[in-house]
């Protein structure tokens, strides 16, 4: 899930992340690294992003505290917290899950690889070479991973075995402003541009260009947060009110999604996993899920039981879903075959 963008972020104060159980479930529609530190944070704010591989779920936090939090994904309790000289985290604000690895965006410039089993340090990724400037997000296809650097107007590819420098993808015919959000399959990278408003399709497997896709049908406004699923490519307008479903084959304009009954409100974020959509609205605070085959609306989640406080981020595997609330410091734990509370994970003034 890519960093959300300033505009609209609301200021952090310093917290401690508890679990806070949530009592009856509410209606589906309505109100190893050695400087770890097991337990809850001394220092956590800001969350804005999230990762789950249905082990293990990572939360990244880059409004005070500069770290990241792991939690367990059957019961969401704390298992451990990353942070320290050993990890070097600057601004960490996108997480991408890939072969075993978490990979860390970190806003000052630089990625960091993690184990996903042991939470330890592999490597750090910086360096001239790479163009990193603002980087945004990351993707991985095969043996390639691409980077947006929001403010260099480009794209890094490196190696997603070593890390190593590749290439730097740039240029007009690329069209790329401020590249933000980036998706990718075996095939294709889509890459979305903030002040463009449009997505650029590459091949994944060597950044040519494939196209540029723009155009008042495509409702592309600030498209910050894309995903592949295989078959559609959902892109998330920030500044839109919308979804944009594309065909992951062609590109071609799927369905233009305005807000009306899915009442879609700065949507930052969205995922895909057993067949739903979930798109959560920063600015009303509710969590839109629809269907990933037809994208029929099947139920919106609002309401104050839920805790969702400017939810910014989520991510879902097959029995679950995880929604991080930037405005409250909180994680929201759902039944994804319900969209029922299961409880709040809280950040609590320290």
């Amino acid at each position: 899930m890519e960093r959300r963008r300033g505009i609209l972020a609301p200021f952090p104060v310093a917290v401690a992340l508890v679990a806070l159980a949530a009592g009856p479930a509410a209606a589906a529609t309505a109100a190893a690294a050695p400087a770890s530190h097991h337990g809850a944070p001394r220092f956590f704010a800001g969350p804005e992003s999230i990762a789950d591989d249905g082990t293990h779920v990572w939360v990244a936090g880059d409004g005070g505290g500069d770290a990241i939090v792991e939690l367990s994904a059957s019961t969401g309790a704390i298992v451990k917290t990353l942070r320290g000289a050993t990890y070097d985290f600057g601004n960490p604000a996108a997480l991408t899950l890939y072969q075993g690895h978490l990979w860390v965006v970190d806003l000052d410039g630089w990625l960091t690889e993690i184990s996903t089993s042991t939470g330890s340090f592999i490597r750090q990724v910086k360096g001239t070479k790479y163009g990193f400037m603002d980087p945004a997000a990351i993707a991985f296809s095969g043996s390639h991973g691409w980077v947006t650097n929001d403010l260099g107007s480009s794209v890094t590819e490196i190696s997603a075995s070593t890390g190593a420098f590749v290439k730097i993808v740039k240029g007009a015919s690329y069209h790329f402003l401020a590249p933000d959000g980036i998706a990718a399959d075996g095939s294709h990278l889509w890459v979305g541009d903030n002040l463009g408003k449009s997505v650029t399709e590459m091949s994944a497997k060597t950044g040519a260009l494939t196209k540029v896709i723009k155009g008042a049908s495509f409702g592309f406004k600030v498209p910050s947060n894309l995903v592949d699923d295989g078959t559609h490519v959902w892109v998330a307008n920030d500044r839109g009110k919308s979804v944009t479903e594309l065909s992951a084959s062609t590109g071609s304009l799927v369905k233009y999604i305005a807000s009306g009954s899915y009442s879609f409100n700065v949507p930052e974020a969205l995922t895909v996993a057993g067949g739903r959509v979930w798109v959560p609205n920063s600015a009303n605070g509710s969590v839109t899920e629809m269907s990933a085959s037809n994208h029929a609306l099947i139920r919106v989640l609002f309401g104050g039981s839920y805790g969702f406080d400017v939810p910014v981020a989520v991510a879902a595997d097959s029995s679950k879903v995880w929604v991080v609330n930037y405005g409250a410091d909180t994680v929201t734990e759902l039944q994804s075959s319900t969209g029922s509370m299961v409880q709040v994970i809280k950040l609590v003034s320290a």
